[in-house]
């Protein structure tokens, strides 16, 4: 696989002009798990203390949209324009495709949901989470292109 796609409403696009801005500008990616918290059940792949792997669950847990310093991608073209779609067969969005062999010289981490989370939320995405250095931006460095929808 050499590429990743992300796809955007035109909203989110202008919104952020254009950048691949995490929710959460945070340099430290891992999380701490407690006991009793909604996401610490055995299956969902949660470890006690702080963890990568926590963050990873917790970005994609229920696509509820938590806060992190990840950005989803996905090698399949067409579920980035199912996001970028909203959802809908047809419509306008954007999309953006990130070659995966520049992420390692831009210091961009990206970690595989499907093969660190037992249960993804959705497994057809076969969602990428990126995260920039320092828990920032995702460097345009490593976008080849943008295009839009139709």
């Amino acid at each position: 696989m050499k590429y990743l796609y992300r796809g955007v409403s035109v909203e989110l696009h202008e919104k952020l002009h254009g950048k691949l801005v995490p929710k959460m500008l945070n340099s430290n990616f891992a999380t701490v798990a407690c006991m009793g918290d909604p996401h610490a059940i055995c299956s969902s792949g949660i470890i006690m203390g702080e963890s990568e792997l926590n963050t990873v669950v917790l970005h994609q847990w229920e696509q509820a949209g938590l806060p992190t310093s990840g950005v989803s991608f996905t090698p399949s073209l067409e579920r980035a324009k199912f996001y970028a779609r909203n959802g809908k067969d047809s419509g306008n969005g954007f999309i953006y495709k990130v070659d995966m062999n520049l992420l390692d010289s831009n210091k961009v981490q990206w970690y595989s949901v499907n093969k660190l989370v037992p249960n993804p939320s959705v497994p057809e995405d076969d969602e990428y989470i990126l995260v920039g250095f320092g828990g920032g931006d995702i460097p345009m460095e490593v976008v080849v292109s943008i295009y839009a929808t139709a």
